[in-house]
């Protein structure tokens, strides 16, 4: 076998031309290897419902960057929602619903995936991603949306039991990721 190419682990290299021009990375390394730069933790939000939801869904963004100050996080939505996502400073990698960028992220290796939207699709779709975890909603051999985690059989229990939430819409997104812990007095039943 033949000499193996170290691809530096740098966000704003491409794979084929340096972050900056006439700079060398595969021979002196990345010259920008700051936290703001490095790849380190891969997050994938899928986010494909409405656009109030897709908005609902933002705010987990600071909750994973506290937890995972170096990270990278890429986000696929539909294209409609391409306005309010495109200026997001926190997302590294914003993915429109399509073939092409399907093919990319089920080709990209994450340290996890998180799905909040119960649909079919979304479910199926976080099926192919290749992450070591997966959080959120799955597609099960039935097809049926099943959750992945024990978050999310909360959130599962909430809907199928009509149970009213107490906090925020993104406070359930964030427990369901297990962002936050605060699971004793997160639901109260309807009356």
């Amino acid at each position: 076998m033949g000499n193996v190419l170290e691809i530096p682990e740098c966000k704003n290299f491409s794979g084929y031309k340096p972050c900056k021009p006439y700079e060398n990375c595969l021979e002196n390394g990345c010259l920008h290897a700051d936290d703001s730069s490095r790849i380190g933790t891969k997050i994938l939000i899928i986010s494909l419902d409405a656009l109030g939801n897709v908005l609902d869904n933002t705010p987990i963004l600071y909750a994973l960057k506290r937890k995972y100050p170096v990270s990278t996080i890429h986000w696929i939505t539909m294209p409609n929602a391409e306005k309010i996502m495109v200026n997001n400073q926190l997302i590294d990698k914003l993915f429109l619903w399509s073939d092409e960028s399907r093919m990319i992220v089920r080709n990209i290796k994450y340290d996890f995936a998180l799905n909040a939207d119960k649909s079919v699709y979304a479910a199926a779709f976080i099926n192919e991603v290749n992450a070591d975890k997966k959080l959120g909603f799955l597609l099960n051999d039935d097809g049926k949306i099943v959750p992945a985690n024990e978050s999310a059989i909360l959130k599962t229990k909430n809907i199928l039991l009509k149970i009213t939430r107490k906090k925020s819409f993104t406070t359930l997104i964030k427990f369901m990721s297990g962002l936050i812990r605060d699971a004793p007095n997160f639901f109260r039943i309807k009356k």
